[in-house]
């Protein structure tokens, strides 16, 4: 049986370079298993930045997380 999920927001001030993506990663498939390309990509706009936001539903008991940024060469910091 799968467990309930939760509803689970993320909202970062990130200063980043054009063409950058922040990125929440970390040990759900939700969140990628730790591949960044895989991760929870999250937005912004011209009048939200330097804050990013995401949301998604959880299906863990416990979740671990970092927040990456993608950057537009695809190197990942």
């Amino acid at each position: 049986m799968r467990q309930a999920g939760v509803s689970v927001a993320f909202s970062m001030h990130v200063e980043t370079q054009w063409g950058d993506t922040a990125v929440v990663v970390g040990s759900t498939p939700e969140l990628g298993e730790w591949i960044p390309e895989r991760g929870l990509h999250m937005s912004t706009s011209d009048s939200l930045y330097p804050r990013w936001d995401a949301h998604l539903v959880v299906h863990a008991a416990s979740v671990e997380y970092k927040l990456v940024i993608i950057r537009a060469d695809g190197a990942v910091q």
